[in-house]
């Protein structure tokens, strides 16, 4: 089913940062359908080069990636003086109250 959607309500382009090819494709996928740009990375490293060049609306990311975590992520943008208000969306298949709760306090 097509929905009419004013793509003006939303984010323009997205960076998506995932361990593994096929998820990152598939939400790249899933956010076409809104008009939303989408770049995607393999790693923390490489994203970081790409957040400064493409300066994206927002990051979608896992919480564990090969060369680090979403909240080494979150701390190198925080000490950006442009990056430091992008939004970040984090994903993650942990259940533990520990790994959960280090993720909600960081605002």
């Amino acid at each position: 089913m097509k929905m009419n959607v004013d793509n003006r309500l939303f984010v323009n382009s997205v960076l998506l940062i995932f361990e593994k090819r096929v998820k990152a494709d598939l939400i790249a996928k899933i956010l076409s359908t809104i008009g939303c740009k989408t770049i995607i990375s393999m790693s923390i490293y490489d994203s970081l080069k790409i957040l400064i060049r493409e300066m994206p609306h927002m990051v979608i990311c896992d919480f564990e990636m090969p060369d680090g975590t979403a909240l080494s992520l979150y701390d190198r943008l925080q000490a950006h003086p442009v990056l430091d208000k992008t939004p970040i969306l984090v994903c993650t298949g942990h259940k533990t109250k520990e790994v959960l709760n280090n993720i909600s306090v960081r605002q």
